[in-house]
Parts: C-alpha cells; structure tokens; sequence
C-alpha cells in the first residue's frame, strides 16, 4: 500500500509538489507550490550575497544600527555561498572583485545614482548582505571623498564642508 500510494505521489503529482522530505521511515512531508507562492518575504537562506555602496552620511561609524535608506549601489551576486562568517568573507571579496574595475569612473557612478543633488566630502562604504536581511558593514571604502552637485562630480576642496 505504501509504494501504490508513493507511486501516485511520484508518477500523478508531479507539478503539485515542491518539494518532499522523508523524515522517518513511515512520514514524508509535501510542501505544495501552492504553499511556497503564498508568502511573499523571502527566507534568509534564499537572500543572496549582495553587494551594497552607502555613504558615510547614512550610517554612523562603529554603531550595529543598519545603513539609512537604499545603498548608493547594488549589486546582486549569483554565487551562493555559506551562511557563517567564511561566507560572509567569500561574499565580501567577490563583492569586492566586482567594485574594483569600476573605481576609476566611481565618481561619475556615485553622482549619477545618489538620490540626493549635493554630495560634500563623503566618502564610499561596502557592505555586504549574505542569508540575511541586515546589511554587514566591511572594512573596506573608496579611500577618497567625493563631492557632487545636480548629479555631475566636482573636485572637492576645504571649503567643500
């Protein structure tokens, strides 16, 4: 009776059923697409390594509060990688890998996407998000302040400030 009932699972439900866990010899759970398509926030393991660039205006140096409002620049990476802290690490570096080739023109990419027209001596600042909702500050910025206004980049200067 078992395999008929299996048999029917496998062979005429096929595009009911999600997914189905074995958890001892005589329970198998069914999660129906039904049930997934119903919530609508995605667990933390599905939330991908996720690059963000904020500046040092929308968060305060060293608190555990998150960043205020959008990050500047994201960027979504496929790679999946481990929920622990060698993940979060592997996460930063290919965040990292993907920035690099864009520093030289990241005065132009900053100004042109900031929601704001002024910028004043701020600088760039990754974080990252890996299994989790929260952004996790790094230790890594641009190195240089940047400076805009109407969205165009400006050289800063002492009387920037």
């Amino acid at each position: 009776m078992h395999r008929t009932f299996f048999f029917l699972i496998i062979c005429i439900l096929p595009q009911a059923i999600l997914s189905a866990t074995v958890i001892s010899n005589n329970t198998l759970i069914l999660q129906s697409i039904e049930d997934k398509s119903s919530t609508d926030v995605s667990p933390p393991e599905d939330i991908p390594c996720t690059c963000g660039v904020f500046l040092s205006s929308q968060f305060k140096k060293g608190s555990k509060d998150q960043p205020k409002g959008d990050p500047v620049l994201t960027q979504e990476i496929d790679a999946p990688f481990m929920n622990n802290a060698i993940g979060n690490k592997q996460c930063t570096h290919r965040c990292l890998e993907a920035i690099i080739k864009h520093l030289p023109k990241s005065s132009d990419i900053i100004c042109a996407t900031v929601d704001r027209d002024t910028v004043n001596r701020e600088k760039a600042f990754l974080f990252v998000r890996n299994h989790s909702d929260k952004w996790h500050p790094t230790s890594f910025s641009a190195g240089r302040e940047y400076c805009c206004k109407d969205h165009v980049p400006l050289k800063c200067t002492k009387s920037s400030k």
